[in-house]
C-alpha cells in the first residue's frame, strides 16, 4: 500500500536502530502493520478488541486474517481483549516498543497514552497512527513531549516518542 509506505519502513528501521526487542501493537484490525512489526521484534503483542464488524467482516474473521498475514512468524501472541485490560497484565517497563492505533476518539488516544507509555522501558519508543485525525493528535499534544516527531508522507500520519529517564508523562 503506498499510503503506508513511510510507516512500513521508518518504524521496522527504529527498532533496528535502537535493538528494540519486546513490542505491543494496540489496535491491530487485520494485522497488515502487525507483519511488518513481527519481522522485527523478538516478541509482539497484539491487542484488539475486535468489537465490532469491518468492512463486512466479523471480529473473528478480523482475528483470522491475523493468523493467516502471520503465517510462519511464532514471536507474536495476539490478546482479544481492551486496552485497558490487556495494559494491566504487563509491569511498568516491560516493552521497548508500544505503538497505538486503537480508538481514534480523543477520550481513547488520551487513555491509551497514560496506560501504555509506564509499560515502556526508559529509552523505548511510544508510537501511533494517524496524528492527523484532529482527536488523535488533541489526545498526542496534550501531553508535554519535548521529543515529538511527527512521521509524514503517509495518508495517515505517525508519530513518536522516545522515553527518557527525566520525562514523565505530565498533561500541561
Amino acid at each position: 500500500m503506498l499510503q503506508d509506505s513511510t510507516r512500513r519502513w521508518f518504524f521496522p528501521y527504529l527498532i533496528r536502530k535502537f535493538n528494540l526487542k519486546v513490542g505491543v501493537e494496540v489496535g491491530v484490525l487485520y494485522g497488515d502493520f502487525s507483519f511488518c512489526l513481527c519481522g522485527e521484534l523478538d516478541k509482539l503483542y497484539l491487542v484488539d478488541s475486535w468489537t465490532r464488524k469491518h468492512k463486512d467482516n466479523s471480529p473473528e474473521q478480523q482475528k483470522e486474517r491475523v493468523r493467516r498475514k502471520l503465517l510462519g512468524h511464532s514471536n507474536y501472541e495476539i490478546m482479544h481483549s481492551t486496552s485497558k485490560d490487556a495494559a494491566s497484565k504487563f509491569d511498568d517497563g516491560f516493552f521497548d516498543f508500544v505503538y497505538i492505533d486503537a480508538a481514534h476518539d480523543f477520550d481513547s488516544a488520551l487513555e491509551d497514552i497514560a496506560l501504555w507509555f509506564p509499560k515502556l522501558k526508559n529509552n523505548g519508543i511510544l508510537a501511533g497512527h494517524d496524528y492527523n485525525l484532529e482527536a488523535v493528535k488533541r489526545a498526542v499534544d496534550s501531553y508535554s513531549f519535548s521529543n515529538l516527531s511527527v512521521l509524514r508522507g503517509d495518508k495517515s500520519e505517525s508519530w513518536w516518542v522516545i522515553k527518557n529517564s527525566p520525562l514523565t508523562l505530565d498533561r500541561s
